[in-house]
């Protein structure tokens, strides 16, 4: 023990260097615009998002999408409609009800080079999951240099009237966290470019 206390003792002080530390937080992002040839056009918001993720899931062949009834039934607002018989089971799955399960798993996607987008049929949800989006996904390229290629889709809001577990907002829970990028788009323009670039 005594030797090994004394190899501790003498290693050099650290020095905090703050530019490191946050490089070394989030991870470097080299964009790369896209810009498919299509018409300029009026789209719903949640028309948005699905473009945006059919454009993903064309553009990376290695992305797959999880979630709650997204497969044959196209999940709760319709988004994922007609992805099973475009993209096949197995990159469109459907999912049992365990958040936290279903967020280790798309990280474990990452770890195996692939992309993986969650959805969560409602933000509100999140907390059974948010062990590991604060304590993996945030810290992992922190920790050990690893891509989290996750993004968790938390629809919210709306006015749909959905009641005391399928309305809240709580998208601030995550925005003080070091390793997580937020980002709430108000428009369908916001909504595709933001999905399209996470």
């Amino acid at each position: 023990i005594k030797h090994n206390l004394d190899l501790a003792f003498t290693e050099n002080n650290v020095v905090f260097n703050e530019s490191n530390e946050l490089n070394d937080v989030f991870k470097y992002f080299d964009f790369h615009e896209f810009n498919p040839k299509t018409e300029e056009k009026e789209l719903r918001f949640v028309d948005a998002i699905s473009e945006g993720l059919k454009q993903s899931m064309q553009q990376h062949k290695y992305l797959v999408i999880l979630g709650q009834d997204i497969a044959e039934y196209g999940g709760v607002f319709k988004v994922t409609e007609g992805f099973v018989n475009q993209f096949g089971k197995e990159r469109i799955k459907n999912t049992p009800i365990c958040e936290s399960a279903i967020i280790e798993t798309a990280m474990g996607l990452s770890i195996a080079g692939m992309k993986a987008v969650v959805e969560l049929q409602f933000a509100d949800f999140i907390s059974s999951g948010f062990n590991p989006v604060v304590n993996y996904l945030a810290k992992s390229h922190y920790r050990w240099q690893q891509n989290a290629d996750v993004v968790l889709r938390m629809p919210c809001g709306a006015d749909v009237g959905a009641g005391p577990f399928h309305s809240q907002t709580n998208e601030a829970w995550f925005t003080k966290t070091p390793g997580l990028k937020v980002v709430y788009p108000a428009f369908p323009y916001d909504a595709k470019g933001l999905l399209n670039t996470a």
